[in-house]
């Protein structure tokens, strides 16, 4: 099979992108395909266009790649591609826009609050903030992935810091209440049956799982199946499907 791998691109992701797609070239070359990478740029719609390829491997991080406007350049150019189709991509990277239809199909959501600073930071928002979701606060730009511009603020002046940071990657920033717990998470595959993957646990060596916990070797580690109770692990696989199922496309 002739494959194309996109990755790279503008993104804030970019290194992390660039990892990613030369691990994947490497797997589906030692299958025996005839794969092809693309550092992505606005020449690449001509290059896919024009290369006879089967499909598209979207390894790709971030808006662009995340955010359906690659998987809409796909659907246009008639190429099969990896993963979720323009209107779930769109969704899942729209941190504000997923809780609220994840909150409509019962999904449980901590409160959270949306706010465009794109004219600036409005006087009084850190204590708003604060006084409506209490503290520790975690703040982060609405629309980007792999933690960059989050913050965990403790205090009216740490929640101030984060909403400029987070403001340095998007104009919509997004305040949610802090959940103390176990990190987990829940892979869910599509191919196309439908199968929810082991509850893994991801213990980090940094006070957060943030973006250098997820990618600098021996910082994070995860533990199959998570040690929590396996009525909670029940719960967590119940809700992993159904928020597949909610925001799939």
């Amino acid at each position: 099979m002739k494959v194309a791998v996109l990755k790279g691109g503008s993104s804030s992701e970019r290194e992390v992108s660039l990892k990613s797609g030369a691990q994947v070239e490497e797997a589906l070359a030692a299958r025996g395909h005839q794969v092809t990478g693309f550092d992505f740029d606005s020449r690449t719609w001509l290059e896919l266009a024009e290369g006879g390829f089967d499909c598209v491997f979207i390894a790709l991080h971030g808006p662009l790649g995340e955010d359906g406007t690659v998987q809409g350049m796909c659907e246009l150019l008639q190429l099969p591609y990896t993963g979720c189709g323009v209107l779930s991509s769109a969704l899942c990277i729209d941190k504000a826009m997923a809780n609220r239809v994840l909150e409509q199909a019962g999904v449980a959501v901590p409160a959270y609050q949306e706010h465009d600073i794109r004219d600036g930071i409005p006087a009084g928002l850190p204590a708003r903030l604060v006084s409506g979701l209490g503290l520790p606060l975690v703040v982060k730009p609405t629309r980007q992935g792999s933690s960059v511009g989050y913050s965990l603020a403790r205090d009216e002046e740490q929640v101030a810091d984060a909403i400029v940071l987070a403001g340095r990657f998007d104009y919509r920033v997004l305040a949610q209440r802090f959940v103390t717990g176990v990190e987990i998470t829940v892979g869910v595959l599509a191919t196309p049956d439908l199968q929810v993957l082991p509850t893994l646990e991801i213990v980090s060596e940094n006070e957060d799982y943030d973006y250098d916990a997820k990618y600098t070797a021996g910082k994070s580690h995860h533990i199959i199946p998570a040690r929590i109770p396996q009525v909670a692990r029940r719960a967590s696989a119940v809700a992993a499907e159904l928020a597949f199922r909610t925001l799939r496309s």
